[in-house]
């Protein structure tokens, strides 16, 4: 019982101590810290002017904007004279997957192409390609095969 009341005895004796220790000064000083940090948070909410650099800038013309435009604009000139597709398939009316050979129903009797993979490409890939064969001509024969797309491509 006696270790019970020394203890409530220098709780209260404490509790005393820090009750004389803050006077007044002490929160005159915490008060003085929070009217510190309180204009510390409004300075860092001020607008801040950027400067004579920002004067010239337009998010609407910016380089990146331009770079994306032309670069749509490259696109499509690209692709305006195509034949085939960039799958390699025809951009024709018929839009058939039609091998170099000219045969309608062959699978494809070239070597898999380098690029895309695929062997109905001959000696150069169909994807994105801008010219077609018009007519296969075996050497040493009178054989001809001609292409029956549309003369318009």
């Amino acid at each position: 019982m006696t270790s019970t009341c020394n203890r409530r005895q220098s709780r209260a004796s404490r509790e005393d101590n820090n009750e004389n220790s803050n006077s007044g000064s002490s929160v005159n000083i915490s008060d003085d810290d929070s009217l510190k940090a309180a204009s510390k948070q409004l300075r860092m909410l001020a607008f801040v002017n950027p400067g004579r650099f920002m004067e010239d800038f337009h998010p609407e013309q910016s380089a990146r904007e331009k770079r994306k435009v032309n670069r749509k604009a490259y696109k499509e000139s690209v692709y305006i004279n195509q034949v085939y597709d960039e799958h390699g398939r025809l951009l024709s009316d018929i839009s058939k997957d039609l091998c170099d050979c000219l045969e309608k129903t062959c699978p494809g009797c070239h070597f898999p192409c380098t690029k895309c993979g695929s062997q109905k490409c001959g000696t150069d890939c169909r994807c994105n390609r801008r010219w077609y064969y018009t007519t296969l001509e075996v050497e040493g024969g009178n054989f001809k095969l001609a292409c029956e797309l549309p003369s318009a491509m």
